[in-house]
């Protein structure tokens, strides 16, 4: 029995479907649904050849509909890198039934996407939605933690060569104290005063912060006033993004809705 993907019927009457798209347009979102090559995440593998093929029309055509539909419509993410491409909102709507199942299929089909930017620019777009099903919720918090490990590892990169540079011009090295619930965060006199001046409504809560990480996870970092400057940087730089997210919560009526909400 062949693979299964369901379109929802109001997409024939979605105002944007309706008012935006061409036919060529409507053509190539359904195959981008249904086409053979597509997986539950709504990532897969498909180089432009094969669509031309499958769709008919010539590469060239199908270089502008990817086009237009990235940076036009933003509904999709092409990696000419990796030919892989993802369907922004596929994942809100491909999963009516979750479960472990699903989960363990999710998490191959995750382990299986080369461009990882994919996954975050997809995770990124729908991870607010608390309509979600509780199985795709559960595979987006465990994405992001494993990003937050990773994030983890460059600083601990990024603050080897800040404590290197500063022992190659320093060579007695400052005593450095205990800080945070687990005496785990060491600091310099120095370094502690930077980090009240730099931080000065909550420099004790980044502390117990990054104490409770280390004692948690085992992690090690070589300076840990670099490590909490990175969280910081990553922390103003997620809100940023999320502060200019382009939110659509507009719900549909039996005839007709929001295009960007139906995929």
């Amino acid at each position: 029995m062949g693979i299964k993907r369901v379109v929802d019927v109001g997409f024939w009457t979605d105002d944007k479907v309706v008012d935006m798209f061409s036919p060529e347009d409507k053509l190539f979102m359904l195959y981008l649904l249904t086409n053979p090559h597509t997986s539950q995440l709504g990532i897969y593998q498909i180089n432009k050849k094969n669509i031309a093929f499958e769709t008919g029309y010539s590469t060239d055509t199908i270089a502008v509909l990817i086009e237009r539909f990235q940076n036009s419509y933003k509904i999709i993410r092409y990696s000419e890198k990796t030919k892989e491409i993802a369907v922004k909102n596929y994942l809100k709507h491909s999963i009516i039934k979750g479960g472990k199942p699903v989960e363990d299929l999710l998490l191959k089909e995750l382990a299986a996407v080369k461009d990882k930017a994919l996954v975050k620019w997809v995770f990124d777009s729908i991870g607010s939605d608390e309509s979600l099903n509780i199985t795709v919720q559960k595979i987006i918090s465990l994405s992001n933690d494993n990003e937050n490990e990773n994030d983890n590892e460059n600083d601990n990169e990024d603050s080897y060569h800040e404590s290197y540079n500063e022992s190659s011009t320093n060579r007695q090295k400052p005593t450095r104290h205990k800080y945070g619930h687990y005496k785990n965060v060491l600091l310099t006199d120095e370094e502690f005063e930077k980090l009240k001046s730099e931080f000065p409504g909550d420099w004790m809560a980044r502390i117990e912060r990054l104490s409770e990480y280390i004692a948690s996870k085992g992690a090690k970092y070589k300076n840990h006033l670099a490590t909490i400057r990175a969280w910081a940087r990553k922390d103003k730089e997620k809100h940023q993004t999320t502060d200019n997210r382009y939110h659509v919560s507009t719900k549909r009526d039996e005839g007709g809705g929001d295009f960007m909400d139906l995929l």
